[in-house]
């Protein structure tokens, strides 16, 4: 029969406790912190605006571009909006030449500029 051996279990166990504060510790120093177990803490309001070909695309088509609102308040930290526009202008969009400017405002700390393509 099975012989249940409770210290190969506990070790197993341990492992992937440890593997889980790993990557907690991890995410808390990285700016998109997708798996950080800890609340988001701040409040961004964006706005995103696109010129492709010099013309400003609507708030619609930029909604319909990057599936995010083009201007709203984002709970989570801002580099998941950007990743989202970096993601979607490196392959679907790689031939638009569009240019992307987000204005922001983290917590009430004043208003940032992000551009892509960075400069």
């Amino acid at each position: 029969m099975f012989k249940y051996n409770r210290t190969r279990f506990h070790y197993i166990g341990m492992f992937f406790l440890f593997l889980q504060v790993l990557g907690v510790c991890y995410a808390r120093f990285v700016p998109e912190r997708f798996f950080a177990w800890a609340p988001y803490d701040e409040q961004t309001h964006y706005h995103i605006q696109v010129l492709i070909d010099e013309k400003p695309l609507s708030d619609e088509e930029v909604t319909k571009r990057y599936r995010v609102t083009s201007q709203r308040v984002e709970s989570r930290t801002i580099h998941n909006i950007f990743s989202i526009i970096e993601q979607y202008e490196s392959t679907y969009g790689s031939e638009d030449w569009a240019k992307v400017l987000v204005t922001y405002d983290t917590n009430g700390k004043g208003e940032q500029l992000w551009q892509y393509p960075r400069e």
